[in-house]
């Protein structure tokens, strides 16, 4: 046996490893079930949006038709400089409802920074009322009761962030379905690691957090130069600045559903987005679990490569892959089966392969290339 089969061997290990606590940590995670019936919290719900004229009339509408007590929120849309039809659907949702508080701010100026998202929540923080506040994107669809389980939960427990379940509509396209499955991994790495105290990432389609708390931890200020991370660079800041102040709110009714990437490229410049911010991280967890992940994949891609023309030495490479197939759908079904998802897991195979490829490749080209989001360079 060579000397890098012997690496990669205790690199798999120590990955199936940290996967199985991770699958121990989701499984201990207890499911929340709302018992307040009056509540006294007051939340503002920000939506910042930009050419988001076929989804932003469904979120509001949603949000609209919460079971909360309609005086006890407010809605603040802000708009990043749409091209399209939003801000009139939006205009058209004041006049309609003027019994809700919904507002409708609007970025007016470029700065020399691309945090164009940070800089729409900042503008609604400023400006909002509640104590609460609950960010979400347009694309979302929420449940009835959205707003209540976190507030419910938030007055059980007063934490300073609550990190809620983010989903991927899979009743699309073929692709939609294999976005929805390889993003329950990180749903259950994000629940998981939050359980343990360790947070190491979130999703701020779906984030709860103290409007004090956001005010004196200094909001985005030192990342304001980095295009993503508006929602895992103000936990990092919470999570520093208050002890067990960061905690997973897992329920279906606290859950939103968003939209999966309509393309391979969008796909693709998404994941890249997301990757660039994580040589900003200083948080050693996120970063030694961000490096164990890409290192696992690379393993196996150079391994295949390396044992391919040796019978004997292919069979370890063989070994290897079944280790971490196993523990990677043991993880996804159990994630999948709180969302009722167990299906999707016939798409593994598939993914797999995808993911092993796609995670090196994704992690190099967004220390070196560029990409873009909505029509913007990144």
């Amino acid at each position: 046996m060579s000397d890098f089969s012997i690496i990669s061997i205790i690199i798999i290990a120590t990955y199936s490893s940290v996967i199985l606590i991770l699958l121990a940590g989701w499984l201990s995670i207890p499911v929340y079930h709302k018992n307040l019936n009056n509540y006294n919290t007051t939340v503002s719900i920000i939506i910042p949006f930009r050419d988001e004229e076929k989804t932003i009339l469904q979120c509001i509408t949603d949000i609209v038709n919460q079971d909360y007590p309609s005086n006890l929120y407010e809605i603040i849309c802000v708009d990043d400089h749409s091209s399209d039809q939003s801000t009139a659907i939006v205009n058209n949702l004041i006049l309609q409802h003027p019994d809700k508080k919904i507002k409708l701010l609007t970025i007016n100026t470029i700065t020399e920074y691309p945090a164009f998202k940070k800089q729409a929540i900042d503008m609604a923080v400023a400006q909002a009322t509640g104590d609460l506040i609950i960010t979400t994107d347009a694309d979302c669809q929420l449940k009835p009761a959205w707003i209540s389980t976190i507030v419910d939960f938030y007055e059980n427990h007063s934490y300073k962030m609550i990190v809620s379940p983010v989903e991927i509509n899979e009743k699309g396209s073929f692709f939609g379905r294999m976005q929805s499955l390889e993003f329950l991994s990180l749903v259950g790495v994000t629940g998981s690691a939050i359980n343990y105290g360790y947070p190491v990432m979130c999703n701020g389609a779906n984030l709860a957090y103290e409007r004090s708390a956001f005010n004196e931890v200094g909001g985005f200020t030192g990342n304001e130069n980095i295009a993503s991370g508006d929602d895992v660079f103000l936990m990092f800041k919470i999570k520093s600045h208050y002890k067990s102040s960061v905690e997973y709110l897992k329920s279906h009714k606290a859950s939103v559903t968003t939209e999966p990437q309509k393309s391979s490229s969008h796909f693709f410049h998404q994941r890249v987005r997301w990757a660039s911010k994580s040589r900003y991280y200083s948080d050693k967890p996120t970063i030694m679990l961000g490096l164990l992940v890409f290192i696992a994949n690379l393993t196996l891609i150079l391994n295949f490569f390396d044992n391919l023309f040796f019978a004997e030495h292919f069979k370890v490479f063989i070994s290897l892959v079944w280790i971490k197939v196993g523990v990677d759908m043991l993880f996804l079904y159990s994630v999948g089966r709180f969302f009722k998802k167990q299906f999707l897991l016939r798409l593994f195979p598939l993914v797999q392969l995808l993911y092993v490829i796609y995670v090196p490749v994704v992690v190099i080209y967004s220390l070196f290339g560029k990409t873009k989001w909505k029509e913007r360079d990144v």
